[in-house]
């Protein structure tokens, strides 16, 4: 038997019918018994999150869907009920939500179906025996041995039970905000969560749903996101914006055209949140300099390339005076200046070592050593960048007096400041990260003066800053000063130690 050889009158008048399609279809279920939600017809997002709910061979899901599609009703209201009362009779589902009060209230929904829902009851109940099994955060239906338990995420699971299961099938719900991805400490923290408290609590043959939204570029949703396009974690995402790549509604029941779509805009009236919970697009913070889609990264430097002229091999070090429990990070940045003949353009490669960590002033200096050491070649001595005042720039005298180069920073603006400076070689594309190994260093730069930390991006800063005044004495710019002279006035004499003359750096600066 199957679904299109069974009429709709067939099946709300035939009840062993219905009940053999409600058992195996969840889309069938919700079509029956949730009709009362459903006030629009159903898009194909909708078709593609029922199967997705109904395959239970795919451990790990998470779907992205924009506000009011009907993801949580689908997901967190109608797929308890079928996971226990279907075909696959569940016998233990956990829901996790981001607070206390969120987990009752789901509860409190679904109970609410149980007891009102006389569709329902009169085709798969009685549900409960008596009332004390009933509380805030779990429903109990004894004649299927089942349980439905609603947790926040800050709740241990480590060894949760309904009698001797584990639970079988777990949802996410919106376990994150705003605010809990606001900082990066924070964002780690729900991340570490899924993987130490939430997974680990199902049994082995556990499938785990996650509803949420990208609330943030490293929220958990977003990490979960490409881990799964990249194959380095198991599982299905699925993602629906209210307008498709080509401004076509994708969910046409309710939104017939992009008018209908653009009419309904006017309503939420604010730009960021359109964005945010409809496009399901990352929206840049308002106080944000550099956004994520100038971020870029190189599989390898250009080292000998006769593409590039190597200028300079740059260590930045930007120490912390303590190391206590409330204190910075010692940050040390080391990257390359490359001049690309044929954009006659600086870049900036940050190189894979990438330190941050919390120590004592000489274990600081003797890593400090170790690393400008390992930068040494036959042909080159890296230079170190450090501010030139206090603690650190007794670490620069200390380096000098052993024979290194050290370069002294004199800031003269603020943080965002000196990152607004340098922003346009990241607009350009000439700073580029290693790939792999410098997701908290592009972190601190996307998110400065937001997050907690901000050790590595200032010593990035630093880096690009003081790439500025690098080559002032190189043969190229001599070349490309000298040219520019003699195509100007017939004759050229920018040569030695004139080329300190504000022209000589105005051509450099050309290159930033």
């Amino acid at each position: 038997m199957n679904t299109i050889e069974i009429g709709i009158d067939t099946i709300l008048n035939d009840k062993d019918k219905r009940l053999w399609l409600v058992r195996n279809s969840h889309r069938h279920f919700f079509e029956i018994y949730f009709a009362h939600y459903k006030t629009y017809p159903f898009a194909s997002m909708h078709e593609e999150i029922f199967a997705l709910t109904e395959d239970f061979e795919t451990k790990h899901k998470v779907v992205c869907a924009f506000r009011g599609s009907g993801k949580s009703s689908i997901v967190t209201t109608s797929y308890p009920l079928w996971a226990v009362m279907g075909k696959k009779q569940l016998k233990f589902v956990l829901i996790v939500a981001k607070t206390q009060d969120q987990a009752k209230s789901i509860i409190k929904n679904i109970k609410l179906e149980i007891e009102s829902n006389q569709v329902l009851r009169n085709d798969l109940g009685p549900f409960h025996e008596s009332q004390d099994q009933w509380n805030n955060t779990a429903l109990v239906i004894p004649s299927l041995g089942a349980k439905i338990l609603g947790v926040s995420i800050e709740q241990s699971m480590r060894g949760i039970r309904h009698g001797r299961y584990r639970p079988q099938l777990i949802i996410a719900d919106d376990i994150e905000d705003l605010s809990s991805v606001k900082t990066e400490d924070s964002r780690d923290k729900t991340y570490r969560m899924i993987f130490s408290e939430i997974i680990p609590a199902g049994s082995e043959d556990s499938t785990m749903f996650i509803v949420g939204n990208l609330l943030h570029d490293d929220s958990v949703v977003s990490r979960l996101k490409h881990e799964i396009l990249k194959q380095e974690f198991p599982g299905k995402y699925l993602e629906y914006p209210i307008l498709d790549e080509n401004d076509v509604p994708t969910w046409t029941g309710r939104f017939p055209d992009l008018n209908s779509v653009l009419m309904f805009k006017k309503e939420i009236a604010n730009q960021e949140i359109w964005d945010r919970e409809y496009m399901l697009k990352i929206r840049t913070d308002a106080e944000r300099i550099i956004i994520n889609d100038w971020i870029k990264y190189y599989n390898s430097t250009p080292n000998d390339s006769p593409e590039y002229k190597h200028i300079v091999t740059s260590i930045a070090l930007d120490p912390a005076c303590t190391t206590g429990a409330n204190s910075d990070f010692s940050a040390i940045i080391c990257a390359e200046l490359y001049l690309n003949r044929n954009t006659q353009k600086a870049e900036t490669y940050i190189l894979p070592t990438i330190i941050n960590e919390k120590l004592n002033s000489e274990d600081l200096f003797n890593l400090l050593i170790s690393v400008i050491d390992s930068h040494k070649t036959d042909k080159l001595n890296p230079v170190v960048y450090i501010e030139d005042v206090g603690f650190q720039k007794s670490i620069g005298e200390r380096l000098k007096a052993k024979g290194y180069w050290v370069k002294f920073y004199k800031p003269t603006m603020d943080k965002r400041q000196r990152l607004y400076s340098v922003s346009s070689t990241f607009s350009e594309g000439r700073v580029l990260f290693p790939k792999d190994k410098s997701k908290n260093l592009v972190n601190q730069i996307l998110n400065l003066g937001m997050d907690r930390y901000d050790d590595l991006a200032d010593a990035a800063v630093m880096t690009l800053i003081m790439h500025k005044n690098e080559g002032i004495y190189n043969d190229e710019i001599v070349k490309a000063a000298n040219q520019m002279m003699e195509n100007a006035f017939g004759y050229h004499d920018f040569y030695g130690e004139r080329m300190e003359l504000p022209v000589m750096k105005g051509i450099w600066n050309m290159r930033f």
